[in-house]
C-alpha cells in the first residue's frame, strides 16, 4: 500500500513537473511573441513616425505651391483688370485725336 502511495505521489509529482514544464515553455513563447511584438511595434512605430514627418513636409510644400498658385491668380486677374482699363483709355485717346484732328481742321479753315 505504502508503495502504490510513493507511486501515486511520484506520478502527481511528475505530472505537476510536466505542467509546470509546459507552462513555462508557453510562457516564454509568449514572451518571445511579446519580445517581436514590440521590437515589430517599435520598428512600425518609427516608419510610420518618419512617414508622418514626410507627409507634413509635403503639405507645407503644398501650401506654400498654393500660395503661389493664388498669388498668381490674383496677378492675373490684376492683368485682365489692367487690360480692360487699357481699352478704356486707348478709346479714350482715339476720340481725344479725333476731337483734336478737328479741332486742328477747323482752325486751319479760320
Amino acid at each position: 500500500m505504502m508503495r502504490l502511495k510513493i507511486f501515486y505521489l511520484v506520478r502527481l509529482s511528475f505530472h505537476c513537473i510536466l505542467i509546470i514544464i509546459a507552462w513555462r515553455k508557453q510562457r516564454n513563447r509568449g514572451d518571445m511573441r511579446a519580445r517581436w511584438l514590440i521590437s515589430y511595434n517599435d520598428s512600425e512605430l518609427e516608419r510610420l513616425g518618419q512617414l508622418v514627418k514626410e507627409l507634413e513636409e509635403r503639405k507645407v510644400k503644398l501650401e506654400g505651391e498654393l500660395i503661389d498658385y493664388y498669388g498668381l491668380k490674383e496677378q492675373e486677374s490684376d492683368i485682365v483688370e489692367f487690360q480692360r482699363q487699357l481699352k478704356i483709355k486707348t478709346v479714350e485717346i482715339d476720340m481725344l485725336n479725333i476731337t483734336i484732328n478737328s479741332l486742328q481742321a477747323e482752325r486751319k479753315k479760320y
